[in-house]
């Protein structure tokens, strides 16, 4: 008997992709679970239309809910969360979809890991047109906290919000996902504390979840200086999950050793990561008074002429 529930959240701004995205969420193979939409939209034309995309499915498996203003994203997504009512929370985003067999290994994996709060599958990346483009790292089944996120901050791998379900009342307890100021660095930060409590991290190596590569992307869409803030803000709230991380063996020790020696590194990556403005005028000029400015991490020449003229 399927008796463990999960939540399908999916927070929506834009209808593109949403069809899509609430079709890969509606025909897991698993049985017990339910989708719930968010309407975010702050035009009127986008709000009726992620509307009648949704009452368009006629599942008792679907609930709708919708903003009278548009909140912040992660305001939105821990209103969603709000509603969640079943044991596991997966938060999926309105372009990502799912393969039929996701629930169904998470399931497995959750009876193989019961004390576990936080699973992930391995994740593809695909097109406009749900092409494949390519399929990402895996992990190993179990990885430490520090593994994690030593992974993460050493060797910059990628995460994506869609590929991670965690426990319902234990991200509840944290008090959601973690704010910031315009959502970017929100989801890892969320991710990393659940690791800390979990202390390891379960995955499967199937790819079971898809990131789309699109142009919508609400975590970009802010001004310069609110960027740089917030890398400032993501860095000191790393820093708190990493003064609680524990290592059980020296292998560990040297792993957050590494961390720690990485911080000013892994800041100015993010810095970069942050600056991929349109236009390549006011990129070349941002990265250059960054690279005037960046006190912890000094680059050599050869880096620096390279990040301006990229």
């Amino acid at each position: 008997m399927e008796k463990i529930s999960f939540t399908i959240g999916i927070p929506t701004v834009n209808p593109k992709y949403l069809r899509f995205t609430i079709e890969s969420a509606l025909s897991q193979n698993y049985v017990n679970f339910n989708v719930m939409v968010l309407n975010n939209a702050s035009d009127s034309t986008y709000k009726k239309e992620i509307k009648s995309i949704t009452e368009s499915f006629k599942s008792e498996k679907i609930r709708y809910f919708e903003n009278s203003d548009q909140l912040p994203m992660v305001s939105n997504w821990n209103k969603l969360l709000s509603y969640a009512d079943k044991d596991f929370f997966l938060l999926l985003c309105d372009d990502d979809t799912i393969e039929e067999d996701l629930l169904a290994e998470i399931y497995r994996l959750i009876l193989k890991y019961p004390d576990a709060l936080i699973f992930r599958s391995r994740i593809k990346t695909i097109g406009q047109d749900g092409e494949i483009i390519n399929v990402g790292r895996s992990s190993p089944e179990v990885e430490t906290d520090i593994d994690f996120i030593w992974h993460r901050v050493v060797w910059n791998k990628d995460t994506n919000v869609s590929e991670f379900i965690v426990k319902t009342e234990v991200l509840k307890s944290i008090d959601g996902f973690t704010d910031m100021y315009a959502g970017w660095g929100s989801d890892i930060l969320t991710w990393f504390q659940l690791a800390e409590l979990s202390h390891v991290v379960i995955s499967t190596s199937i790819p079971l979840a898809n990131h789309r590569a699109s142009k919508i992307n609400a975590g970009l869409n802010s001004s310069v200086n609110l960027r740089l803030k917030e890398i400032s803000t993501y860095v000191n709230r790393l820093k708190n999950i990493i003064s609680k991380l524990k290592p059980v063996d020296k292998y560990q020790k040297i792993l957050l050793e590494d961390i720690i020696e990485n911080l000013p590194k892994h800041s100015f990556d993010n810095k970069m990561v942050l600056l991929r403005l349109k236009n390549k005028i006011l990129r070349m000029f941002a990265i250059t008074l960054l690279l005037i400015k960046e006190k912890e991490y000094k680059p050599s020449l050869k880096i620096k002429l390279k990040l301006i003229i990229c």
